[in-house]
This record gives C-alpha cells, structure tokens and sequence, in this order.
C-alpha cells in the first residue's frame, strides 16, 4: 500500500486591494528565517481593484492537496 501525507491550508484574502499576482509564496512563518515551503504560479496574471484578492486552496486529500508527500 501507499500512503500520503498532505498538507492543508486556510484559504487567504486581502481585502481593500488593488495589484497583480502572477503566483504566491508559501513560507514556514515559525521556522528562523521564514524559509520558503513552495511557490505556486496561478498560471496568468490576477488583478484586484478596490476589492477583495482570496487565494483559495485544494481540499487537503491525497489527489488534490497542494503538498503532498507519498511513500
């Protein structure tokens, strides 16, 4: 058999803001240093104006997670 471990994380918005993203950083905010744990490129460019920008996750389930380990 496999297993698999994924990784979850809680959707993210930034409201009130106006800016292109092409991609965004995930980083180990408790870790010395804050040291990269992936990139992800949304694939084209994401403008917001004057509104909310949400980054929405995967389910965190071994066929969808956005991290995932198998051995």
């Amino acid at each position: 058999s496999t297993d698999t471990a994924v990784c979850d994380f809680a959707d993210t918005s930034f409201t009130s803001a106006s800016f292109t993203a092409r991609g965004c950083l995930i980083f180990n905010d408790s870790a010395t240093g804050d040291p990269a744990v992936c990139a992800i490129d949304f694939g084209s460019d994401k403008t917001v104006t004057s509104g909310t920008f949400t980054i929405q996750f995967p389910a965190p389930t071994s066929t969808a997670a956005i991290l995932r380990i198998s051995g």
